[in-house]
This record gives C-alpha cells, structure tokens and sequence, in this order.
C-alpha cells in the first residue's frame, strides 16, 4: 500500500498501521495484491478519527471463462460451469436436470436402464436418441473428473441416485459371485473372461463383444476358437452371461461401496 511519498505492507492479519502522516485533510491511497483488482481511493482523514479500524475490501479479479466444444455443446469453463447449446445458455446443474428428465422419458428404473444396457442394439438407440437432445454423458464426466466410472454408473447415479459404483468395484463383484460359473469350463475360458473383465475396464460395456475377441492380444491366445469348441455357435451366450452379470442391482448390496 503506498500514499505520495510510502510503501507499507500489511501484517499477516491485513491489517496495516500508518505513522507519519502529512497534516493534509485527504491522504490518496492505492491497495493492491495480486489476483484482486487494485483499490484506489482518496480518504477523508478527519472522518476516519470516529473509526478505530477502517476496513478496505480488494474485490477478487474474475478470470475470463474459457469455452470448449464438445459435440456441438459450447461449454465455458469458469467458477461455474455455464453450458450454451440451440442458443439458450444454462448451468450445468440446470443441464443434468435436464438430461435427467429426458432419461426419464426413456426409462423407469435402474432395471429397466440395465435391460437396455446390456442390449447392444437398444444401447445404441438409446445413447442416439440421447445426442439428438444434445444429452453427452461423455462430458457429464469429463465436467465432474469421473472418467473412470461406467457410463451406466453414471446415469443410474443421476437419475435414480444409484450409488457410484467403479468399473473396478463391477468387476471385482462379478468375480467374487460369479466366476465360478466360468471356471467349470476350464482354464483356458476363464483366462478369456478375465481377459474381456479387464478390456471392460478400459473402456467399458463395448469391450465384452465378438469385435474384442478379435483384436491381436486375443487371437494370440486363439480366444474364438476356444469358445467355440466349448460354445459352439452360443459365444453370445458366454458374452452375455457376463454383461447381464456385471450389471446386477445384487451389486449395491454385495459390493463394498465406499
């Protein structure tokens, strides 16, 4: 803080002792600290002898928010988090109300979410009809730093208040409770189960299918084939024993949610 002529710094507290004034009636004073706007102001030294400790207040300065796209939807990254899409801007808690009541028009219950889930083709048609509304659960978690949590987790999360559960804590359910069931069919299946668990987690549902049976680490191990010896033209079956499994409600009771 400086007047005509000093610099004076304030205690840890803020505040601040002057000594050694002029004689003048107005003493000009400027108060700055960085990442507050500077105050600057000309005081009236007879009015503050009926004031022990006169308070200054520096107002913070607002940085300009930054705007990302993400499918269309500009986003402005600032305190709050402003969405801006068909010209209306809103905030992101009006969006996920938003996103919220469209699921709704779509599904009832976490059931009914995880019978469409686990269809690969009514996942699809779901997740479009989501983006024709402009609905990304995609930057739901980007926006909340959950991008290690299924998509599913995510929507049950907000519209049925499910609780959040990882794709760690999914697959660590299903192997407790429900990998005896692979076992039975021998060493050689079970290693292609674990396989597709840990491709799940990667990147999720889309990844217990027949296309990641055919990516390079599975055909070293000669996945179809297997599958097919024990399977026979059912390999959908052992897919979706897995993917009907991975998603029970059992789960919120079972696991040890945090």
């Amino acid at each position: 803080m400086k007047d005509l002529k000093k610099i004076h710094y304030p205690k840890k507290s803020g505040y601040f002792e002057l000594n050694g004034l002029p004689s003048n009636s107005f003493l000009p004073l400027t108060i700055s600290k960085e990442g507050y706007k500077t105050l600057k102001k000309k005081i009236n030294l007879n009015d503050l002898k009926e004031i022990e400790n006169p308070i200054f207040e520096l107002k913070p300065i607002k940085k300009k928010p930054k705007t990302i796209t993400v499918k269309g939807i500009n986003v402005e990254i600032a305190e709050e988090i402003d969405i801006e899409f068909d010209g209306n801007k809103i905030s992101f808690a009006e969006y996920k109300q938003y996103t919220k009541e469209h699921i709704l028009k779509e599904v009832h219950t976490t059931e009914d979410l995880k019978n469409l889930w686990i269809n690969d083709n009514l996942r699809r048609e779901f997740l479009n009809k989501l983006e024709e509304k402009k609905i990304d659960i995609e930057l739901i978690k980007k926006l909340e730093n959950k991008l290690d949590y299924d998509t599913f987790d995510i929507i049950a999360h907000l519209v049925f208040d499910a609780p959040l559960l990882t794709k760690d804590e999914r697959v660590n359910y299903f192997i407790n409770s429900h990998i005896h069931h692979i076992n039975k069919y021998g060493d050689d299946i079970r290693e292609i189960a674990f396989s597709l668990l840990e491709k799940y987690k990667k990147g999720g549902i889309e990844n217990i299918s027949t296309n990641a049976l055919k990516t390079p680490d599975m055909k070293r191990k000669n996945a179809i084939t297997k599958l097919k010896n024990i399977f026979g033209l059912k390999i959908p079956n052992f897919l979706g024993y897995i993917k009907k499994h991975i998603y029970d409600n059992e789960i919120y009771t079972k696991a040890k949610i945090r």
